[in-house]
């Protein structure tokens, strides 16, 4: 005999109604009852030897179950149903109440009480009728399971403080899984005061207008408002699909209160949110990670220290919507951050920075790790730095790790593919910069370093794949107004393809800079399209490099006494030189 449980939906003379799990909603019956058993009712239901099922009775703690239809709900959408759900909600506090297949009119906001599960089975859709009144509160240890809701198609573009949502969550420890939301007018999952949040499996669309002129407006999928009083914060959102809103996920803090605490937005589908996938106000300890945006303007915004943006997939369109196709991640006055592993792939728009990491309001920029990354600009056309970190506000920069990327972008004139800045006033310690593969598509540099003391730019592949419709300076590692800089172990290349219009400089030293050390650098610059190449571009000056290169030609830069350098098209007196003497280029000996 098989025993599976059903929810009584309906009792007449002809015997009992049930829905079944799995069933979308479809009542079975009428089916032969051994004992009495009420609408609301989950009960055992029998399968006999001979094919026959039977409802055995109420299933153990069935009694908790209600279903709205008891309390006269119909589902036609025709009948307001408000008062009917509110009535089996109040009746079943605490308990499980189901919502059978069927449209819902609703005038008001429905209150889901504290410790209540509000089951909507398949085929199970709420209509609010009022754009700008919240459709369901849901207070502490609330959750709200399946169905959908569906608001009228308008939206609210007021770029003002929110006051109402699709589903507004008031307390802790609430859940909401597997709901489908559909043209959310503002914010489709709010929750204020509430901490030890998840949210998950539910699909969310917006209502965004395709022509709206976009200004930061509150439109978002799902937003965090962080308790007035010290957040735990604990918000899970995972599994999602969320679409056409101005911001997809949003954490913050719209009043008083401190920063958000232990967001983690992880495993969800990101499309078409046209200010940020995901933007995280200022907080500590965000864990963004494994997720999908397309076409999302600047995909991840985190502000704070100890986040972690791991193995996301961000790419973007056509480069032809100044909303959509600016792809990126931007995490802001950083300190302790991890970025890694994520892949970010499109077209850009001039100006872009593909992954930023970097003070924006503050001057802290320090102790963060960008690594593993892989980041390509699928066109060059536009000017993008790949990866920066620090633009040149930053005073208390040091620690700053960018390691193992692949970089593919155009840069910016004056500015690296890969590019590192503090404040040009500020003793700072310098980055670390190591391992990277760089590929060089436009009119930047491929790494450069600027205003730091002790910067480290090593074992890196820097290639020029690139030509120039006029004459250009392509600098492979710059390093500008920098001090006891270390150059060393990189591999620099350009092929006999690429290259027209353009000059090349190894490493190249800008104003400012002093005490460079370079050494064990490979060059392969093939002439046969380049105008010039040249090693190595020094400035000279009491501070003056300490250099152990090889190349063609004789030296011709400035350097330290004691500096070396290896000629390795040269023969008996010409293939070593030491500087011996001064501190501008000449002093050079051949041994």
């Amino acid at each position: 005999m098989a025993i599976t449980v059903g929810l009584v939906e309906a009792v007449d003379s002809n015997g009992v109604y049930v829905s079944m799990p799995g069933t979308r909603g479809v009542l079975r019956g009428p089916f032969r009852s051994l004992s009495t058993v009420a609408v609301g009712v989950t009960a055992l239901v029998a399968s006999t030897d001979d094919g026959e099922q039977v409802v055995v009775g109420p299933a153990p703690g069935g009694q908790g179950a209600v279903s709205v239809a008891a309390f006269g709900a119909k589902g036609d959408g025709v009948t307001d149903d408000t008062a009917a759900l509110q009535a089996a909600l109040d009746a079943a506090a605490g308990k499980v109440v189901v919502v059978p297949a069927g449209n819902y009119k609703l005038t008001d906001t429905v209150d889901v009480p504290a410790g209540t599960t509000l089951r909507m089975h398949q085929g199970a859709v709420l209509l609010p009728q009022d754009a700008e009144t919240t459709c369901l509160t849901l207070a502490q240890g609330a959750t709200l399971d399946g169905g959908a809701i569906t608001s009228p198609e308008q939206w609210d573009g007021t770029n003002d403080v929110w006051t109402y949502a699709v589903v507004l969550i008031e307390d802790d420890d609430v859940t909401v899984r597997d709901v489908t939301l559909t043209n959310v007018p503002r914010i489709g999952i709010g929750i204020r005061e509430g901490d030890n949040i998840l949210i998950s499996g539910c699909r969310i669309t917006g209502n965004v207008p395709d022509d709206y002129d976009i200004d930061w407006t509150v439109i978002f999928g799902i937003c965090q408002d962080s308790k007035s009083s010290t957040a735990n914060g604990n918000l899970v959102v995972t599994g999602n699909i969320i679409s056409s809103c101005i911001q997809g996920v949003f954490s913050g803090n719209w009043g008083s209160g401190g920063p958000g605490r232990g967001l983690t937005v992880s495993g969800n589908t990101f499309y078409s949110c046209f200010d940020h996938g995901v933007y995280a106000a200022q907080g500590e300890g965000y864990s963004i990670t494994g997720n999908s945006f397309n076409r999302c303007g600047v995909a991840i915004a985190a502000t704070g220290s100890y986040h972690t943006v791991s193995g996301n997939a961000i790419t973007t369109g056509l480069a032809t919507d100044t909303r959509l196709d600016v792809t990126g991640i931007s995490v802001r006055d950083p300190i302790g951050c991890v970025i890694s592993n994520n892949t970010v792939k499109g077209e850009t728009l001039s100006g872009t920075v593909m992954v930023d990491v970097t003070e924006v309001t503050g001057t802290v920029c320090r102790d963060n790790v960008i690594v593993g990354n892989t980041v390509v600009a699928t066109d060059g056309s536009e000017p993008s730095i790949g990866i920066r970190c620090g633009d040149g506000d930053a005073t208390d920069y040091r620690g700053n790790v960018i390691a193992n990327n692949v970089v593919r972008a155009p840069g910016r004139q004056y500015l690296g593919v890969i590019h590192a800045q503090a404040d040009s006033g500020a003793t700072v310690t310098g980055a670390t910069i190591t391992g990277n593969t760089v590929v060089i598509t436009g009119p930047g540099y491929g790494i450069a370093v600027a205003s730091q003391v002790g910067a480290s730019v090593s074992g890196n592949d820097v290639r020029l794949e690139v030509d120039a419709d006029s004459a250009d300076t392509i600098g492979m590692i710059v390093v500008n107004a920098c001090e006891d800089t270390l150059v060393s172990s990189n591999r620099l290349t350009v092929t006999a393809d690429w290259g027209d219009n353009i000059a090349v400089r190894g490493v190249w030293e800008g104003t400012g800079t002093t005490g460079t050390r370079i050494e064990g650098n490979v060059h392969s610059y093939d002439p046969t399209k380049l105008t010039s190449a040249e090693n190595l571009s020094l400035q000279s000056g009491s501070g003056v490099a300490l250099v152990n290169e090889w190349g063609t030609g004789a030296p011709g830069f400035a350097a330290r006494i004691g500096s070396q350098y290896h000629r390795i098209d040269g023969g008996a007196g010409t293939a070593l030189y030491i500087k011996e003497s001064g501190t501008d280029s000449t002093g050079w000996v051949g041994k």
